[in-house]
């Protein structure tokens, strides 16, 4: 190439200079599917089959994630493109998720070439902001708490993983005094189950807890159990020996009525200041309500129960004070 003054056969000095510049890709594809998980497609350049194009998430002109396009399609090497791997997937940014409608289109990066198929319009659900702990593992019980501030009248399911095989699940609704002291909404987003029989094998087993539908671990995740068979004592074998021991105690545990509709009164001997830890059982041993309560001047204490959400059967209200613990069985019938 030269350069020449116009209206005149002056060519400037240095010229002629030689350039190579190599072909610009022939770019196809498809912005494919949007929705409030992931959004797909495909891009690739018939003259460049081996490379795999960057593409960028746009919402207007704001540019909200990124991805290789570098996933195998069988049906793209089925049509005739290339090796097939000109797929991407790419998860849709929380910050999308806010109730509110969203247009994106999907361009390939250095480029101005947007995908067909673009613009997709997602509208999604605001997101719950979870806060949560794993806070103990034994040999019996796995417990803890979780919520979403953004939700609070909402119970979580709970997954407990060892590694990624899950082993249980249990709802987090139990309610628990000391959250709801915390100003964490209602206080029911506590959960307890019953450590499954085959982890007590003499070896360690490192667990997780997860919220379900989701891939976040509560803070306090792995904590390791090692339980010998010897701890195969099942829960209610536990629970039936303790009423026993309540005899002995004569803290006068009245539970009434009983059988009850799930509306219970309990009142029990409890001197002043004093502190005593409050359980309700089901029959697998899963604590489904927990407090604590502290002796007033009376001596007296009684605490009310609204259990009508939960199924007709043999329930147990556990009452600890220091060491010393009582347990009666009671019937929900409705």
């Amino acid at each position: 190439m030269s350069v020449r003054i116009k209206g005149s056969s002056v060519v400037l000095s240095g010229s002629p200079k030689t350039v190579t510049c190599a072909a610009l890709p022939q770019l196809s594809g498809s912005f494919e599917k949007a929705d409030c998980n992931t959004v797909n497609g495909w891009v690739w350049a018939s003259n460049y089959p081996d490379s795999a194009f960057t593409v960028e998430l746009l919402e207007g002109s704001v540019v909200v994630g990124t991805t290789v396009a570098g996933n195998y399609r069988v049906d793209l090497k089925d049509a005739g493109k290339g090796t097939g791997k000109y797929g991407f997937s790419l998860a849709v940014p929380a910050s999308l998720k806010t109730g509110q409608a969203r247009q994106l289109s999907v361009r390939v990066k250095g480029s101005s070439y947007i995908l067909s198929g673009s613009p997709r319009t997602i509208t999604c659900a605001v997101m719950p902001q979870l806060s949560g702990n794993f806070e103990m593992a034994d040999c019996n019980m796995v417990k803890g708490w979780v919520w979403a501030v953004n939700f609070p009248d909402s119970a979580f399911t709970v997954e407990l993983l060892e590694g990624s095989t899950l082993l249980a699940t249990a709802v987090a609704n139990i309610y628990r005094a000391d959250l709801k002291n915390a100003g964490k909404g209602t206080g029911n987003y506590g959960f307890s189950m019953a450590l499954p029989a085959s982890l007590k094998n003499g070896q360690p087993h490192q667990l997780s807890i997860r919220i379900k539908g989701s891939s976040n671990l509560l803070s306090g995740s792995p904590k390791t159990v090692t339980c010998s068979q010897v701890a195969r004592i099942a829960t209610i074998e536990e629970i039936e020996t303790i009423p026993d021991k309540l005899q002995e105690l004569d803290y006068e545990l009245v539970l009434a009525p009983n059988p009850t509709d799930g509306r219970i009164v309990v009142s029990f001997k409890l001197s002043r200041n004093h502190v005593a830890r409050l359980s309700i059982l089901n029959i697998l041993g899963n604590i489904i309500a927990e407090e604590t309560a502290v002796g007033n001047d009376t001596g007296i204490s009684r605490q009310s129960y609204d259990l009508t959400a939960q199924a007709n059967g043999v329930y147990f209200f556990r009452l600890k004070i220091g060491d010393k613990v009582g347990v009666k069985r009671f019937v929900i019938t409705k």
